[in-house]
């Protein structure tokens, strides 16, 4: 993220709250992302935030 320290993803506010709620978040199989970057970017904002 080159420094940056927003990490932006769209979802639905009900889709938040449930997040929040759980304290968890679900990933998909890296091997279906839409850009091979997404699973790099993710791992390092959890890297950082962790």
């Amino acid at each position: 993220m080159a420094g940056n320290d927003i990490f932006w993803h769209y979802t639905t506010f009900a889709t938040l709250a449930e997040v929040l709620k759980s304290k968890s978040l679900l990933a998909s199989d890296f091997a279906a992302l839409n850009d091979a970057s997404e699973f790099k970017v993710g791992g390092e904002c959890c890297n950082r935030r962790g």
